[in-house]
């Protein structure tokens, strides 16, 4: 009777590993996939993200050499001994335009369609909106530019 019940749980065992393995090749794929649309471009976490990553690292104790497929090494690395020193963890880039100087720039370009990008930026100034000409360029370009 033990040994029935031992032969069930091996296979029961079996079966799970070979469930998992195939789980985790889909995940791999779906990773390949991403990095290939990526085609080079950095992927840059989120503070958050940076957490998520070192609490499920933690979990096993950090031993993610090969387990690294979209953060890398040295960057995972740098995250632990920030986190290490108590240090909290901040946004890279620059931040994004208030949507209220978006719809700013949108309404100028709409209503002075005569008006370039340095009069337009001008003008802005006026108001108190701090905004670089390349920007409101980039924002008249833009495909959901309606004017």
């Amino acid at each position: 009777m033990i040994s029935k019940a031992y032969s069930f749980l091996l296979l029961m065992l079996h079966d799970f590993h070979v469930r998992r393995t195939h789980r985790e090749q889909f995940l791999l794929a779906q990773i390949a996939i991403l990095k290939k649309r990526l085609q080079g471009r950095k992927l840059i976490p989120s503070p958050d993200e940076h957490n998520a990553l070192l609490a499920h690292a933690d979990r096993f104790g950090h031993a993610v050499d090969d387990l690294l497929l979209v953060v890398g090494l040295d960057a995972y690395r740098r995250w632990r001994r920030e986190q290490a020193e108590g240090r909290t963890l901040s946004s890279v880039g620059r931040k994004r335009k208030a949507n209220e100087a978006l719809a700013l720039v949108l309404r100028m370009i709409r209503e002075n369609p005569g008006w370039g990008y340095l009069r337009i930026v001008g003008e802005l100034a006026k108001l108190g909106v701090k905004i670089g000409r390349m920007t409101v360029k980039r924002i008249s370009r833009s495909p959901f530019n309606p004017a």
